[in-house]
């Protein structure tokens, strides 16, 4: 939980930066979900929406028994893949871990500042439907924009060919 919670989109190369380049955040999120199999083979992401809420859920390669480690290890990146649009102070609505309840349950809603639900079908974050027009931050306006040319390449490609159901 601590080594994932310290990690940030930087670690995870150009295909953060390929998401993270999006101007909104639902954007954002439709880049990293249909282009997840640049950075990890086996495993996928998906949106799930809810009345008033959509979940970004990663759906690792196996549920190995360190399940439980991976998991938590894998809320801190998507938390801060979110604040790079929603600001740090963001916490999600709740978070959703694909292993059963234990007895540190009380201990990671502590850490997080929200409700963690478990047995999900993902590890996930719950997203009020209104944050996902949320523009990049004004701080990261005029930076240059990375040279990402193969990701969009492969991610447009997989548009052309209706592989991305998110448009």
């Amino acid at each position: 939980m601590l080594v994932g919670d310290a990690m940030t989109p930087a670690n995870y190369g150009l295909w953060a930066e390929y998401s993270g380049s999006a101007d909104t955040f639902g954007a954002a999120l439709r880049r990293i979900v249909a282009t997840i199999d640049l950075h990890q083979t086996g495993s996928r992401m998906s949106l799930r929406p809810m009345p008033d809420h959509v979940v970004w859920g990663f759906h690792p390669q196996t549920a190995a028994p360190t399940g439980k480690h991976y998991a938590d290890h894998t809320v801190g990146p998507m938390r801060h893949f979110a604040a790079s649009y929603l600001g740090t102070d963001w916490t999600p609505s709740w978070i959703e871990l694909n292993y059963a309840k234990d007895h540190a349950a009380r201990e990671l809603a502590h850490f997080w500042h929200c409700d963690v639900r478990f047995e999900a079908p993902a590890i996930g974050l719950a997203i009020p439907l209104e944050l996902l027009s949320t523009r990049k931050p004004a701080s990261n306006a005029g930076r240059p924009r990375p040279h990402i040319t193969s990701v969009e390449l492969l991610a447009n490609a997989r548009r052309r060919r209706g592989a991305d159901s998110l448009h």
